[in-house]
Order: C-alpha cells, then sequence, then structure tokens
C-alpha cells in the first residue's frame, strides 16, 4: 500500500554521543524535522513545556511546522532540521546561568551530539578528498566507535575516582592508627601534618567534606 504523501514518515536517527530520536521526513514538503515532544525527550526538559520551551531556545520569530504522521494522525508541532541543528550548535558554545538550570542536561547532551557529528563530518570531508566512499556503513561505525571511546574515558574517570579515594583512605586509616599509638601531642600533630601533606600533593584536599570517608 502506498504510503499517504500528507503524512510525515518515521524512522530512528542516530546522533552523535550514543543519542537517537524518533526523525520526520515529510515527502510533500522533502523536508526532516523532529517533533516537539521528541526533542523534549532527547534533551530532558519537561514535555508539557516542550513548545514553550522551544520557542524560548529559537526566538520570537520561530514559528513551528504542523504535521502528521504515521504515528500519530493528529497534527504535532514540528522543528525542521535546520533549526534543530541550530539549537545543537548554540548550545554547543553556552555557558548555562543558574536560572537555566532546567536545561543543563540538554545542553551536555547537545555537546556530545556537536562534537561526534562535527569529527564525522570533518572525517568524510578528508576522505572525500582521497577518493574513499563514506556511506552509511561508515558513519555508523563511526559514531559506535565515539561512543565507545566516551565509555572508555568514563570508566577511566571512575576507576581514578576509586584510585583516590582508597588512597584517601588508608592515609587516614594511617593517622587513626597512629593517634592510637602515639602519645606525645606534637609527635601527633608533626605525623598529621606530614600525612596531610602527601594527601595535597596527591591533589586531595585533606578538608573536603567530600574527602572524609
Amino acid at each position: 500500500m502506498a504510503k499517504n504523501p500528507n503524512f510525515a514518515q518515521v524512522a530512528q536517527i542516530t546522533l552523535g554521543g550514543g543519542h537517537k530520536i524518533q526523525g520526520l521526513w515529510h515527502p510533500g514538503f522533502d523536508d526532516f524535522g523532529v517533533a516537539a515532544p521528541q526533542l523534549a525527550k532527547l534533551f530532558q526538559f519537561d514535555s508539557s513545556q516542550a513548545s514553550r520551551t522551544i520557542k524560548r531556545l529559537l526566538g520570537k520569530d520561530f514559528q513551528f511546522d504542523s504535521w502528521q504522521s504515521e504515528l500519530n494522525p493528529d497534527k504535532v508541532n514540528v522543528v525542521l532540521v535546520k533549526d534543530f541543528e541550530k539549537i545543537i550548535w548554540d548550545w554547543m558554545f553556552y555557558e548555562p546561568k543558574r536560572k537555566d538550570d532546567v536545561l543543563i542536561p540538554g545542553i551536555k547532551i547537545a555537546k556530545e551530539i556537536g562534537k561526534d557529528i562535527f569529527g564525522m563530518g570533518l572525517v568524510e570531508r578528508f576522505r572525500d578528498g582521497f577518493g574513499f566512499e563514506s556511506g552509511k556503513e561508515f558513519r555508523d561505525n563511526f559514531l559506535e566507535e565515539r561512543v565507545k571511546q566516551l565509555e572508555s574515558r568514563n570508566a577511566d574517570l571512575e576507576n581514578n575516582d576509586e584510585c583516590w579515594r582508597y588512597v584517601n583512605k588508608e592515609l587516614r586509616d594511617e593517622i587513626e592508627d597512629l593517634a592510637k599509638g602515639m602519645g606525645e601531642p606534637d609527635e601527633l600533630e608533626a605525623e598529621n601534618e606530614r600525612l596531610r601533606r602527601i594527601l595535597r600533593e596527591r591533589g586531595i584536599d585533606p578538608n573536603a567534606p567530600n574527602n572524609f570517608i
């Protein structure tokens, strides 16, 4: 059965940073877009305020398109890809302020997406220059590899954090043992200061609340 040309078709789109979204293509307009609720889901802001938030991001002159789709016969507000691009691009270089608390998760996600898409596009330009084909398989593999690199970096950070916590705990245990075994206050204070200096040399603030085990 032929698809209705008045209804947008739906497909899952793989973005950068391991993020995905349900994208739209309207055959009647030959244009791509994303429904406002999908953007709210992607960028983790209140879906009940999706249209209002997007208008705030894109400016008072921005106007939604209104499409029906294969998934929803009712018309929904749609952001065209050119405006979706603008949100990602603007957020890549935006430093959030206190009033932007609800947008901070989305800003982080936009930076992850933008970095990977930019990196992929740059590599593709070099591949084109040297006559290499860059089809769907290349693009999918590129983004999958970026996700693996991100996961590896996160694991390294977690392991590093655990390492510092272990060193911190060992040194604090040593301080406690010394406190129990040493009778002279001056000697105890000198040893405490020596161990605190070791902590500081390792980049650990011995007085920081999050360093207390």
